[in-house]
């Protein structure tokens, strides 16, 4: 299984390269965005190969692009592994995610929220 979620959310930081593609040691695709004006602060694989971490910034709309890419113990549907990346993700999220929506676009399995507060201030 390997399972990708994106999540964009409000934020800011500062900037320091452009996106690249995404993959993993021995895989022989990748993961493409395209995210114009979208900046990486942080790109990182796991210490096992397993996995990969991408957080962008675009601080011209001030919003913040957070992907992750990891190989699973096992083989499933979109919707699984929608499944258990949104568990794996509201266990270890600081934040309430508020309106959840779950659809499908073709075959991919999607999930938005929307966070409505940071540390006790309103995100607008």
């Amino acid at each position: 299984m390997l399972a990708a979620l994106p999540t964009v959310v409000k934020g800011q930081a500062s900037l320091s390269s452009p996106l690249p593609t995404l993959s993993l040691p021995g895989l022989s695709w990748a993961l493409e965005l395209q995210a114009p004006g979208f900046v990486v602060e942080t790109d990182r694989v796991g210490a096992d190969g397993r996995g990969r971490y991408l957080y962008a910034v675009n601080r011209h709309t001030d919003l913040v692009l957070s992907v992750r890419l990891e190989a699973g113990a096992q083989e499933r549907t979109s919707r699984g592994c929608r499944a258990h990346a949104w568990e794996a993700l509201r266990a270890r999220s600081p934040f309430r995610m508020d309106e959840v929506l779950m659809s499908d676009v073709g075959e991919l399995a999607v999930v938005e929220y929307v966070v409505k507060e940071v540390q006790g201030l309103p995100v607008q």
